[in-house]
């Protein structure tokens, strides 16, 4: 799935810079697994946000709110 490829790129991201490029698909890419029935995905999602967020990529918050 999509969103495991982009968690494990949040997670092994040494800075925000190469996220910034890709902010509109990143943010296709939550929004759909947010949509889900599957909670597991969601929740991936979730952290990713949060992940993000303490890199300093605030812009994705909102999604979660």
């Amino acid at each position: 799935m999509v969103i495991t490829c982009l968690d494990k790129m949040v997670r092994n991201a040494k800075d925000q810079m190469r996220f910034l490029l890709y902010k509109k698909e990143i943010r296709m890419v939550l929004e759909a697994a947010l949509k889900l029935k599957d909670d597991e995905l969601k929740e991936k999602a979730v952290e990713i946000v949060h992940r993000m967020g303490s890199m300093g990529l605030i812009e994705f918050r909102e999604l979660i709110q």
